[in-house]
């Protein structure tokens, strides 16, 4: 996660690469929406951010960019490919053995339906139409609090 002292760096290398200069009552603010952000990735959303435009960014310009290098460097299976994925492990393994998947929100629609069932159904047209709304409605839930600053994550979780 960035430090402060690597959070106002990428601020002061923005700052001289802009035309509106930043604020010193906006530097808390920053340091707030960016704490939980990888320092790498938030020097690459700072790049990213004046390749696309000459003005200081705001911090929800900054996360957003960050978000999106983390999701092409770290891609999420879509709902089809993760189901691909069970069925490769229904094939590999059987009821009888643990399966394993590329990423933990495939792992959790598995186990709503759970691994045997899935295993010994007769009805794969269902189960596949089942398992695609419930990944789908489980990747729109985490992109979407992967988006939440980690003040926001610790507040929703007190």
């Amino acid at each position: 996660m960035a430090s402060e002292t690597h959070i106002l760096a990428i601020l002061h290398w923005l700052d001289t690469h802009s035309d509106h200069p930043l604020q010193e009552c906006q530097i808390p603010l920053y340091l707030l929406v960016l704490q939980d952000i990888p320092t790498a990735n938030l020097q690459q959303a700072a790049l990213l951010h004046v390749s696309r435009s000459h003005f200081f960014p705001h911090p929800s310009e900054l996360r957003k960019a960050a978000l999106e290098i983390q999701s092409a460097s770290h891609p999420v299976p879509d709902e089809f490919a993760a189901w691909q994925e069970v069925n490769v492990e229904i094939e590999r393994t059987g009821y009888l053995s643990t399966p394993s998947f590329s990423h933990e929100l495939i792992a959790k629609t598995v186990a709503i339906f759970g691994w045997r069932y899935l295993c010994l159904s007769s009805d794969r047209m269902s189960d596949r139409s089942n398992f695609l709304k419930a990944y789908q409605s489980l990747l729109d839930r985490h992109v979407q609090q992967s988006a939440w600053p980690e003040a926001v994550r610790h507040f929703i979780a007190s």
